[in-house]
């Protein structure tokens, strides 16, 4: 019996519009009146994912930054896991001698080198600085209008086991410590909700969420997801523009009838 769902953000929850449909906002609602809980897990942080379940009056617990925090739906950290200061100093000084832009999410808040790409992000301030500061690093998300830089990237880190390398688009790639994975965190935050891995649902289009299709065997793709997550999902549904996973949610419903 499904006892959660635990869904991706964007192309997946969310539709081309970055919003979630009233359907499938209504569809998480109603299971959630069953007594099923939701979980959003998402790379993005608390300050630009936060609002938009608050939007839809959806109330539930978020994994953010990839799986480097597990949070309540009041915004309060449970877990986190954290990339040591050496190593956030090390791949900085990279991509600033290859020029790539990137934005720092970190426990005092998010900087970033191009705040007009990353409006919700401070301007970014020297590592050294922040370190002083005992602020603590959570994920490093790099960007870039070339898709050359980013696939660089991932080639030069691939060796560097003291952190987890993957992307939600070929124009970025997302960093956090080797612990920080979605499937790792969901596994944590499972155990911390006393659920079995054959009682939550996984919703995912992309390349981060492997993970979770790895680590739990009911996973659902959206038919717009990227070919190597439409292989691993055991159910593809409809697209995020056709309420996928507001029908799936549905279709369980129904069962309980």
């Amino acid at each position: 019996m499904i006892k959660a769902f635990a869904s991706d953000l964007d192309g997946t929850l969310l539709n081309d519009a970055g919003e979630i449909s009233e359907f499938t906002a209504n569809a998480i609602k109603k299971a959630q009146k069953h007594g099923m809980l939701w979980i959003t897990v998402t790379g993005r942080s608390q300050t630009t994912a936060f609002p938009i379940l608050q939007k839809a009056g959806i109330n539930g617990s978020f994994i953010l930054l990839n799986g480097a925090e597990f949070r309540s739906g009041n915004g309060d950290l449970i877990l986190n896991e954290e990339i040591p200061p050496d190593k956030v100093i090390q791949i900085v000084n990279h991509l600033e001698r290859e020029g790539l832009s990137y934005e720092l999410n970190t426990s005092i808040g998010d900087f970033s080198t191009d705040t007009e790409f990353c409006a919700s992000a401070k301007k970014m301030r020297p590592v050294t600085e922040l370190i002083s500061q005992k602020c603590r690093f959570r994920k490093i998300f790099v960007f870039s209008q070339s898709m050359r830089g980013p696939e660089n990237l991932r080639k030069s880190l691939s060796y560097d086991n003291e952190i987890s390398v993957t992307s939600s688009s070929q124009w970025n790639v997302e960093i956090t410590s080797r612990n920080a994975t979605k499937g790792k965190m969901l596994e944590k935050v499972c155990s911390y909700y006393g659920i079995y891995d054959n009682e939550i649902m996984i919703f995912g289009n992309g390349e981060n969420d492997m993970t979770m299709f790895e680590y739990f065997p009911i996973s659902c793709a959206v038919c717009s997801g990227e070919r190597k997550i439409l292989a691993a999902a055991k159910r593809i549904v409809e697209s995020n523009n056709d309420n996928g996973v507001g029908k799936e949610i549905e279709r369980i419903l129904c069962k309980l009838k």
